[in-house]
């Protein structure tokens, strides 16, 4: 179970050039994210709607995407526009679209309900944008549950052994983690 209602990072901005399609499983839900040839950055449901097929190996043509299976094209508010050999398009032959925002060089995007997604609820990083800030876009991966990984303070500078029995004072423990939950998780790995 995810909190779906909340914007989570989606891709880079470097990710989208060249008129890729960028296939990923967020939240549990495989999504298709590309720029169109507007700029606009456009995130959908990676599967067809007719076979099922990846939308990720179709191809962009001018803002929309099109499958490779039949030849079906959707545009980038995922509306089936085009049916090889077909002139009538079912009004109900459409691809699932999520609400998707780009600040800094971060896209943003929203799984849940559309109606909720507001703009203003995204994380200020300004840093992001700062010349005086220097960074590597990345990744971490983790080979962990992510209710492990959201118990560690970033601010934590110390992982406790479970080994090692601390007798440390609390100034020096990490304020928003509980040294028994940390053991537990440094044991496990």
């Amino acid at each position: 179970m995810f909190l779906k209602n909340c914007w989570y990072v989606g891709a880079w901005d470097h990710e989208l050039i060249d008129g890729k399609l960028l296939s990923r499983v967020l939240l549990n839900e495989h999504v298709l994210l590309y720029r169109a040839e507007s700029g606009k950055v456009v995130a959908m449901n990676d599967r067809c709607p007719h076979r099922g097929a990846l939308l990720s190996q179709g191809r962009i043509e001018g803002d929309a995407v099109r499958c490779m299976y039949h030849g079906i094209k959707f545009d980038c508010t995922g509306k089936c526009v085009q049916i090889p050999g077909q002139d009538m398009i079912p009004p109900k032959m459409r691809v699932r679209t999520y609400p998707v925002h780009e600040i800094g060089h971060l896209v943003w995007i929203w799984v849940g309900d559309p109606a909720k997604a507001d703009i203003s609820k995204i994380v200020n990083l300004p840093y992001m944008t700062d010349r005086n800030w220097k960074g590597l876009p990345g990744y971490l991966h983790y080979d962990a549950s992510y209710l492990l990984i959201s118990r560690i303070s970033p601010s934590c500078t110390r992982i406790r052994s479970a080994a090692r029995k601390s007798t440390r004072t609390s100034r020096n423990r990490c304020p928003s983690t509980r040294t028994s939950a940390v053991t537990r998780w440094s044991a496990g790995i």
